[in-house]
């Protein structure tokens, strides 16, 4: 771990949860003191996929000067040599969050000759745990935990992984009438989309899609778009927006793309289970200084890659 260089980001997760990292001062404050994860100490130097998939917040409390007794024993640094023969920790063949029905679930290692042993209640695999000799079949959200093992070697590291079965999110009740975009239009000196609205509200009203086309000045705009999004089919989708400066995807009042903060243009992705029909939708973009651009996309389930989001499938609420 290194101190962080900003006071507060939020990453959305694969799994759809959320992590928000904070820290006091860190422009004036260069040494950490204290780190905790959803309010427990982390004592060692190093986080776990493990802890960080579980979401929460990670709060890193600063200093102007070292503190030379925390991380210091041979526990807190994280492992990565040894001299021993060790089992390569396993792996699986696919992504296993978000999945439809159910899934095939494909365990490997790369040494030779090991076993796998695994578990699907969170609990760790011992010996004594189920064998991995095919293919499984998960049709539910489960927690998979696998570890290898082989005579003469050291066992592997624990693979922990968490398959997600989706729950589509049911269509709204509506049935709208008019294609277009609501569009609320500001201007201020914004660092995250959360500051957009604390500034007056200078014009509103409709359009084709969200577009930042017809902003009133080169820097330091701010737009606000909402309306509904008709999906043509139950899945899960995969929507991406790409800006300079910030924005972020609301469908159904979750947050799904997060691309937040003061950047050039970077392209961040987010997934969201869906029953055909009408959502809603809010996305909120910020122009801070320099280059502006905004575009979002959608990958439908039936699709092979992105493509913008189609006017045609847009509504005034």
């Amino acid at each position: 771990m290194t101190s962080p260089l900003f006071e507060k980001a939020v990453i959305t997760l694969a799994n759809g949860k959320t992590l928000t990292v904070s820290a006091n001062n860190p422009e004036g404050n260069r040494y950490i003191s204290k780190v905790e994860l959803n309010g427990e100490a982390i004592e060692q130097n190093f986080i776990t996929y493990e802890q960080l998939i579980g979401g929460g917040e990670l709060r890193f409390t600063l200093s102007d000067k070292p503190d030379k007794k925390r991380g210091t024993s041979a526990e807190a640094a994280p492992y990565s040599y040894t001299k021993e023969n060790v089992v390569s920790v396993p792996y699986v063949d696919k992504d296993l969050n978000l999945f439809s029905d159910r899934i095939m679930v494909t365990l490997a290692t790369t040494t030779r000759g090991a076993e796998i042993r695994y578990t699907l209640d969170g609990s760790e695999p011992t010996r004594d745990a189920p064998l991995y000799e095919r293919p499984f079949e998960v049709d539910k959200s489960l927690q998979i935990k696998a570890k290898g093992f082989k005579d003469g070697y050291l066992p592997s590291r624990t693979l922990w992984i968490a398959a997600v079965k989706a729950e589509l999110k049911k269509p709204l009740s509506v049935s709208p009438a008019k294609n277009g975009t609501t569009y609320r239009y500001y201007e201020g000196n914004y660092r995250t989309v959360e500051d957009i609205e604390k500034t007056p509200l200078l014009e509103q009203g409709v359009m084709a899609k969200p577009s930042i086309a017809n902003a009133k000045r080169e820097d330091h705009f701010g737009y606000v778009f909402t309306g509904l999004i008709n999906v043509p089919e139950d899945g899960v989708y995969a929507f991406r927006t790409s800006s300079d400066d910030g924005s972020v995807l609301y469908i159904n009042d979750k947050l799904v793309v997060n691309n937040d903060g003061s950047h050039a243009v970077i392209t961040a992705d987010g997934w969201i289970a869906l029953k055909k029909g009408f959502h809603s939708f809010r996305i909120y973009y910020f122009e801070d200084y320099e280059g502006e651009h905004f575009s979002w996309a959608w990958k439908r389930p039936s699709a092979k890659e992105m493509e913008p989001v189609p006017a045609s499938v847009l509504f005034v609420e």
